[in-house]
C-alpha cells in the first residue's frame, strides 16, 4: 500500500479540539504524509460555553473515577458525543463554504474528537465524537481514533505530533540548525526532541509530556479574575513565585520518570497553589509551567540549537520569557517566527497524520511513545468511492 501511494499527495483538512475545550480547529494541508507539506486556510470555531464546561465536568469526573471501560464511557456520555459532533459538522460545513472549497477536493477529514480521558497505564484513552455520522453529513471519509493503534501496542497513545515536527525540523531549521525541541504549551505542555534533523527518525526522535500547561492557569484566571486566560501574563508579572512549591511539586515521581511518557489533564493536583495569594497563584502556576519545560528538555542531555514553542502558552510572555532566561544562548522562538500559524498547527498536524494513516506510514516510535516497533495508526469511514489526483491546491487558497 505504502509504493502505490509514495508520490501522490492529498487535500486533508485536520480538525482539533485540545484539553483546554475552547473549540475546533480546523485546517487545510496538502502533503504526501512526508516532506511534502504544502499549508492551506485555517479557522477556530469556538464552542459555547454549555459544551466546554461539560466536557470539562465530564473529563473532571473521569479523572476521579478511573474508568477501565471504553464502550461503557461511549455509551454513558453519547449525548455529548452527538453534541461535540454536530459542532464539528457545523465548523467543517462552514469552513468550506467561507473558504470556498468544494467537498469532492477534499479527499479526507482527520477527526481528533474530544479528549475527556487519557490513562495509558491502563491502555485507555478517549476522544469522543461519532466520525460515521460526520463524514456522513460532510459528504467526506473521515480518519479517526487516531490514538488506539498505538495504546493497542503498548504505546502511550501520546504525543502523536512529534512526526511531524520532525517534518517541520527539515523543512524549516534544516541546515541552519541541527538539534533542537519543539514545545507545544496546551493544556498540558508536551515536546518533541530531535538530536539530529537530519538522522534516522527512530534514532532521533524523542517525546515526552512534560507537564502542566494551561489548564489549570485558565481554570484558576476564570474562576479569580474573570477571564478566559492570562493574557500576555500580565496577571503572573504581578506576582511572587513560590520556587518552594515547585521544587517539591518537581519531586514527584512523574519528572524522574523516563521517556516516553503521557499526561492526562488531570493527572496532578496543585491544591497547595490554590493556597497562595491570588497573583502568586498565577505567578506560581505559570513558573510550574515553564520550570516543567526546561526540566524536561535537560532530561535529554544534549545543548539544543533551537527550542520552538507552540500552542495557547506562547502568548504568555511570563512562560516564554522564563524558558528564554533558562536557554540564553539557544535560540527560543514562537512557531510563527519560522512562518506557521500557531493556532492552526496542532489541525494541520493531524492532516499531515491522516495522510500517513492512507499511506500505512508510522504515526509512532518506540522512543517516542514507547511502542516496540513503529506503528501506523487511525481508521477510515470509507463511505465514499476513493477520488483521483484532486484539483485543489492550499497555496491558492485565500
Amino acid at each position: 500500500m505504502l509504493q502505490i501511494y509514495m508520490n501522490t499527495c492529498f487535500n486533508i483538512i485536520g480538525l482539533m479540539s485540545g484539553t483546554s475545550m475552547d473549540g475546533v480547529d480546523v485546517a487545510l494541508l496538502k502533503t504526501d504524509g512526508h516532506k511534502e507539506i504544502d499549508f492551506g486556510p485555517s479557522h477556530t470555531y469556538a464552542y459555547p460555553p454549555n459544551i466546554r464546561l461539560e466536557g470539562l465536568k465530564i473529563s473532571r469526573h473521569l479523572a476521579e473515577t478511573k474508568p477501565h471501560c471504553r464502550s461503557k464511557i461511549e455509551n454513558e456520555y453519547r449525548d455529548f458525543s452527538l453534541d461535540i459532533t454536530r459542532k464539528h459538522i457545523e465548523a467543517v460545513l462552514s469552513f468550506l463554504k467561507n473558504y470556498s472549497i468544494k467537498s469532492e477536493d477534499i479527499d479526507y477529514v482527520v477527526f481528533h474528537g474530544q479528549t475527556v480521558y487519557h490513562n495509558p497505564a491502563i491502555g485507555l484513552t478517549l476522544q469522543l465524537g461519532i466520525a460515521d455520522l460526520l463524514a456522513k453529513q460532510i459528504g467526506i471519509d473521515v480518519i479517526y481514533d487516531m490514538r488506539l493503534n498505538d495504546i493497542a501496542h503498548h504505546g502511550q497513545g501520546a504525543p502523536l505530533v512529534p512526526v511531524f515536527h520532525y517534518a517541520l525540523a527539515q523543512k524549516y531549521l534544516s541546515p541552519r540548525y541541527n538539534k533542537g525541541h519543539f514545545i507545544n504549551i496546551g493544556g498540558v505542555s508536551n515536546m518533541s526532541a530531535i538530536s539530529n534533523i537530519n538522522g534516522d527518525i527512530e534514532k532521533c526522535l524523542f517525546a515526552a509530556d512534560c507537564g502542566p500547561g494551561n489548564a489549570f492557569i485558565d481554570d484558576y484566571v476564570k474562576q479569580k479574575f474573570h477571564c478566559q486566560y492570562d493574557k500576555d501574563g500580565t496577571l503572573a508579572f504581578q506576582g511572587c513565585v513560590h520556587d518552594d512549591l515547585i521544587k517539591e511539586f518537581l519531586k514527584l515521581p512523574y519528572f524522574s520518570c523516563p521517556p516516553p511518557k503521557s499526561l492526562d489533564r488531570y493527572s496532578f493536583s496543585v491544591d497547595n497553589f490554590l493556597k497562595l495569594k491570588p497573583l502568586d497563584c498565577v505567578a506560581s502556576l505559570s513558573a510550574l509551567t515553564a520550570d516543567c519545560i526546561i526540566t524536561s528538555i535537560a532530561y535529554f542531555g544534549f545543548k539544543p540549537d533551537f527550542i520552538v514553542v507552540s500552542g495557547g502558552g506562547v502568548y504568555n510572555r511570563f512562560i516564554f520569557e522564563r524558558i528564554k532566561h533558562a536557554y540564553v544562548y539557544t535560540n527560543v522562538i514562537g512557531i510563527d517566527a519560522i512562518g506557521l500559524d500557531n493556532d492552526a498547527l496542532e489541525a494541520h498536524a493531524f492532516a499531515y497524520l491522516g495522510a500517513r494513516h492512507v499511506t500505512n506510514a508510522p504515526l509512532t516510535f518506540p522512543l517516542t511513545t514507547g511502542v516496540k516497533a513503529p506503528v501506523s495508526g487511525g481508521k477510515s469511514t470509507a463511505l465514499f468511492p476513493k477520488k483521483n489526483t484532486t484539483k485543489f491546491s492550499p497555496s491558492l487558497a485565500p
